[in-house]
């Protein structure tokens, strides 16, 4: 991935309240395509968004929200679209929510790691998070 990618003027949506909201599009595929623009994109914690960044957000066209935070976070830091009226909500805990802190000799200090034992562990959670993006 080159480095005008990763940094192109369009990538980043500087909304109030996140810190890294992405357009995933103008990526090169394998067969040579490129992955359209505003269609998917991903974001940290949406909890502290505010009215205007939600407003934001709806104008780029987001109609689904698949938030991929443990159940505990929801808790404590409630996503602000999950009651909306205005997209489909979901919550797929990406991260095994009482097992997690169930395995403290689990050596999770990479980011490497953490997506390795999300695949090896989470194959549900990864299978529903593709089958609402499909289906969309």
């Amino acid at each position: 991935m080159s480095q005008e990618m990763l940094y192109h003027p369009r990538r980043h949506l500087p909304l109030e309240g996140t810190y890294n909201v992405r357009d995933c599009g103008g990526y090169r595929t394998r067969d040579g395509r490129i992955v359209k623009w505003g269609v998917f994109f991903r974001a940290d914690g949406l909890h502290r968004l505010t009215q205007q960044g939600q407003a934001a957000l709806l104008r780029h066209g987001v109609q689904t929200i698949i938030d991929l935070r443990r159940s505990e976070e929801l808790e404590t830091a409630p996503n602000v679209f999950a009651d909306s009226g205005h997209v489909q909500y979901h919550h797929v805990s990406l991260l095994v929510d009482e097992a997690f802190h169930a395995k403290p000799d689990q050596d999770l200090e990479s980011l490497v790691e953490l997506y390795r034992n999300i695949l090896d562990e989470r194959q549900g959670q990864v299978h529903k998070t593709l089958a609402t993006l499909a289906d969309m």
